[in-house]
């Protein structure tokens, strides 16, 4: 049957808002304040599943909530903002939202929303591994699995270079599609050959490393690990690392390279950053605090 749009629906609702304030009467934006909240509340338990719109498009408390916080603190050190001034005071949209023509102040307001999505997502991704287990107890991995991947790590070498010989013999009558072959072949080994010889002087660099330094330091990490419970369990899923990793290194393309310029963004004081990652710790602690009601029999569907 398809999803519901109610996420959308609002948003779109929220532009035509902020476009058609000063021509719309008292009267007209009351009844899109009352659209509005009547269609929150008809689709509580709408959509719950995080990759449904829903979630995204009004569910996910500690995302809004973070939005919201980090936009005014934004306003607050570009000297737009300050306690006791309203909305008005913050950078205006670009005139018929050409954002080719926007201020800088208002493509980093459009940075400070964007980024607490992402530190949220990474407290999303974090506590769903589990609907009941705590992420900062030592059951949450399973006990066979933590002994596995420790004694990896306490085992890791680096891996040695082989040399690949590789022997091609003269065909005739070779036809146009197999010279074409061979050709985009010999330029993909040409353009890989520094990389190859970078990776070979590495190989070997780490190896005369491995006894005083990397079989050490292994154990050591291993170790370490095994103490340090919560750091396991936040770094035992690869995929959920490079999930983060990538979120990370794409917000750090798109705030400070050209994408800037086709997605309309700008860089933001470090502290901004810093803040964005409250929604992080917000999200942790209710997801936690709903865990541990559930370990004692409330299900508590309604949270999702």
């Amino acid at each position: 049957r398809g999803h519901t749009t109610f996420g959308t629906d609002l948003a779109l609702c929220a532009i035509v808002y902020d476009l058609c304030y000063d021509c719309w009467t008292g009267e007209q934006r009351a009844q899109c304040h009352e659209y509005m909240n009547k269609t929150i509340e008809a689709n509580v338990q709408s959509e719950t599943h995080v990759f449904h719109n829903g979630w995204y498009g009004y569910k996910n408390w500690g995302i809004g909530l973070a939005c919201y916080a980090t936009y005014y603190d934004m306003g607050w050190i570009s000297g737009y903002w300050h306690p006791g001034l309203s909305l008005a005071s913050m950078p205006p949209s670009p005139p018929g939202l050409k954002f080719n023509e926007a201020s800088q102040p208002y493509l980093q307001s459009l940075t400070a929303y964007f980024f607490p999505t992402v530190t949220t997502q990474i407290a999303n991704v974090l506590t769903k591994r589990s609907a009941k287990t705590s992420l900062f107890g030592k059951d949450f991995l399973n006990p066979w699995y933590r002994r596995e991947l420790l004694q990896a790590v306490a085992g890791w070498t680096p891996p040695r270079y082989i040399a690949r010989v590789k022997i091609d013999y003269h065909v005739s009558g070779i036809t146009q599609i197999e010279a074409t072959k061979a050709f985009l072949a010999l330029l993909t080994g040409l353009l890989l050959f520094p990389f190859k010889f970078l990776a070979m002087l590495l190989s070997k660099g780490a190896v005369l490393l491995e006894r005083p330094v990397l079989i050490p330091l292994a154990i050591r990490l291993s170790h370490f690990l095994d103490r340090h419970t919560i750091v396991l369990n936040l770094l035992s899923n690869p995929l959920v690392d490079l999930g983060i990793l990538f979120e990370l290194l794409l917000s750090t393309l798109f705030f400070y390279t050209p994408l800037a310029g086709i997605y309309y963004f700008a860089p933001v004081p470090w502290h901004v950053y810093l803040f964005a990652f409250h929604g992080t710790a917000l999200l942790l602690a209710f997801e936690e605090i709903k865990k541990h009601y559930r370990r004692r029999g409330y299900a508590w569907e309604f949270l999702g």
